[in-house]
């Protein structure tokens, strides 16, 4: 899956960044660049027999032929075929109108309200 995104980086049309959990759905479209890199970055630590039922994550590639990718995380676990794997950084959500952190990392992914779209037109 994830090889199919960095071999098709050119044929990318967007990319949304889906966030679920106690507040609802939330979407916000961001950067193809920036998603492309914090893909690029993802490293796998060692896979984990936990599951978290907090929030999930979602990062859709949606590409110009109308297919679409999607890679899931399970709170701080990617998740993939039914299993979970803790990563060398965690991949975090933050809307920089509620809050920003003092420390910024590659592996964050900063939106802000104007970046919002509707889940439902996705």
């Amino acid at each position: 899956m994830e090889w199919c995104v960095k071999h098709n980086k050119s044929k990318i049309d967007k990319v949304i960044v889906r966030t679920v959990g106690l507040l609802g759905e939330h979407c916000y479209q961001i950067d193809n660049k920036k998603a492309y890199n914090i893909l690029e970055n993802i490293s796998i630590k060692k896979e984990k027999d936990i599951r978290c039922m907090d929030s999930d994550k979602y990062l859709d590639f949606y590409f110009k032929n109308n297919k679409k990718i999607t890679l899931s995380f399970e709170c701080e676990f990617l998740k993939y075929k039914d299993k979970r794997y803790k990563l060398k950084e965690d991949i975090i959500v933050y809307n920089k109108d509620e809050y920003l952190p003092k420390k910024i990392t590659d592996s964050m992914i900063i939106v802000s309200n104007k970046d919002s779209v509707n889940c439902d037109e996705q």
